[in-house]
């Protein structure tokens, strides 16, 4: 029913990232990947499944027709970073992660370790803050809109970074902030039947974020809670169809 996607379809495929969390088991990782790529591009490896799996995730999403999105979130001192970035980059994924709070100089430090093997993009605020609790937990005064466009400047004047990780609602407020094709990738979309996690404090619609401008929309509960293949297939293909009748 949902083998054939035409050309708008194939771009907003292009947009979706699906986060590969709560696998204990590789192989229904693999059959995950497997069933979805026809719908979805980019296969997101977080801390927990790469903590879990290793290398082996990294390989499984490669193997079996997708792109590995590696969201490990570095933050460290610039000689760890640019190693770590370094081993990074010789698995072989599209693209990964390190945050902008890390500074200038660390930012730098992945793209000398990564030696242009990979895009990396920036993480902004999570989207599981709001104002509350940048305020409260992390004593930093200022809202989150303000913090983003504040690690937003710092990650385009780093020159070393491809994109930034934020918040879909807030792209519009950094648009002009940002040069041409630097990619916006965003946490926290809803689903066209579910919600975004409980835990995700600044969501976003897809059809929303494609109208944004968002690059890549990483979706994780609303299309693996679902209770069978056919209703995760029946989702994925509708957040696709949603895309792409948001793409001008």
């Amino acid at each position: 029913m949902y083998n054939t996607l035409n050309e708008k379809e194939l771009i907003a495929r292009g947009k979706i990232a699906l986060a590969l969390d709560g696998f204990y088991d590789l192989s229904d990782l693999k059959a995950r990947v497997i069933e979805l790529q026809p719908y979805i591009k980019y296969f997101k490896v977080g801390l927990e499944t790469f903590i879990r799996f290793g290398e082996q995730a990294v390989k499984t999403v490669k193997h079996n027709g997708g792109e590995v999105f590696l969201d490990l979130k570095l933050h460290d001192i610039p000689n760890t970073v640019e190693r770590s970035s370094r081993a990074i980059a010789e698995l072989g994924v599209s693209l990964f992660t390190i945050h902008a709070s890390g500074g200038v100089e660390m930012m730098r430090a992945a793209r000398i370790g990564s030696k242009n093997q990979a895009n990396i993009v920036a993480v902004t605020v999570l989207t599981s803050i709001n104002d509350q609790i940048i305020d409260r937990d992390l004593n930093i005064k200022a809202t989150v809109v303000d913090q983003v466009v504040h690690l937003t400047k710092a990650a385009v004047a780093s020159e070393a970074v491809d994109g930034i990780v934020l918040s879909a609602a807030e792209i519009p407020l950094i648009k002009k902030l940002i040069p041409p094709k630097f990619l916006c990738v965003t946490p926290g979309i809803r689903g066209i039947t579910s919600e975004a996690g409980v835990d995700q404090r600044r969501t976003i619609s897809a059809k929303d974020a494609a109208i944004n401008g968002a690059s890549i929309m990483v979706i994780g509960r609303p299309i693996n809670l679902k209770n069978s293949k056919e209703e995760r297939i029946k989702e994925a293909y509708l957040i696709v169809k949603e895309i792409a009748n948001a793409i001008i």
